[in-house]
Formats: C-alpha cells, sequence, structure tokens
C-alpha cells in the first residue's frame, strides 16, 4: 500500500504543471549627484559637441540624424539587441531618445561604461577618437566652471555657511545685490 502511495504521489508532482522561473533582476539604483555630471554624462556631452554641435536637427550626408548623428543600422542593432522594435531612425532627432538610444546601445555593448570603449562603439576612426577626447577636455572645464559658479551662488545665498572671511570683504549692499540676482 505504501508503494502505490508512493508512485501515485511521484506521478501526480512528476505530471503537475510548473511555472516558468521568474528571472530575477536586480538594479542598482544609481544617486545622482546634485549640480554635478558624471564622467559618463560628460563623454555625451562630449560626443554631442564632435557629432552635431547639439543641435538634434543636425541631418548627415551618410543619412545620420540627431545629436549622435545615428545612422539607420544602429538603430537596428539597438532593436535586435533589445529584442524589439523599441525605436525608429526618425526618433533620433529628439534629443531624449537619441540620449535613451546611446545608452542602450553602450549598456548591451560596453556595460562598464568604460570611456575609450564608449568612443569606439560609436565611432572606429581614429581622428574622431582624438576630436571626443579634445571636446572631453573642452566640456570638463565648462563643467567646472559650471560648479564654481554654482558653489560661489550657494556662497552667496548662504553666507553664513560660506568662508567668513570672504563674506566680511564684502559689504552688505554687495551680498545683498548679490542675493537677489542668484537666489530668486
Amino acid at each position: 500500500m505504501l508503494a502505490l502511495l508512493a508512485s501515485l504521489y511521484v506521478c501526480v508532482v512528476a505530471t503537475y504543471p510548473r511555472p516558468e522561473p521568474t528571472p530575477v533582476i536586480v538594479e542598482v539604483p544609481i544617486t545622482p549627484q546634485p549640480d554635478t555630471l558624471s564622467e559618463w554624462e560628460m563623454l555625451q556631452l562630449a560626443i554631442a559637441r564632435t557629432e552635431s554641435r547639439y543641435q538634434p536637427e543636425i541631418i548627415g550626408k551618410a543619412n545620420d540624424v540627431g545629436i549622435y548623428q545615428i545612422v539607420p543600422i544602429y538603430v537596428q542593432e539597438i532593436n535586435r539587441l533589445s529584442g524589439y522594435e523599441a525605436f525608429r531612425h526618425e526618433d533620433a532627432l529628439r534629443i531624449s531618445k537619441s540620449i535613451e538610444m546611446f545608452n542602450v546601445m553602450q549598456d548591451f555593448k560596453n556595460p562598464g561604461h568604460d570611456i575609450d570603449r564608449a568612443i569606439y562603439f560609436h565611432n572606429k576612426s581614429a581622428a574622431y577618437r582624438k576630436a571626443v577626447q579634445d571636446n572631453l577636455q573642452v566640456v570638463l572645464r565648462y563643467e567646472n566652471l559650471r560648479k564654481a559658479l554654482i558653489e560661489f551662488r550657494k556662497e552667496q545665498c548662504n553666507p553664513s555657511e560660506s568662508n567668513p572671511s570672504s563674506v566680511s570683504r564684502m559689504s552688505s549692499e554687495a551680498r545683498s545685490q548679490n542675493s537677489r540676482r542668484s537666489c530668486n
């Protein structure tokens, strides 16, 4: 009797439909730093500067469009990698879609977001690489100046938190004018 029950249990368990395993997707939250661009974001600015001088409506000779001058085969590759038709070529004319396409491609081909690999996967030319690196220096200088201006604004808006010696050198009238100009 016990053998009959055991064989019946095995038959029922073996024939019972099992659910497909659900893949576990772990997303690591990226905490954005206020008032700061990451090196990866600065690279994207440098590529956009190299490709289009930040003009999303630019259409090149090889049917390359948008801030990253995306060609149709690039869009086809993104759709192939992602497994569905997520993008159309004309989407590259929209800045947000161009950024999304660039990042989707890089996430598949360059998941570690290596700067040199990112440039290579976007355009393999040595001259292009040099141009992007030069523009990356321009963007970096701009970002450093931008951060200094933001820090200056914070100091002007919150003089008690800033360097007391620099505040004391500024007249109260000048502090008031700076406050009205940049803190509103």
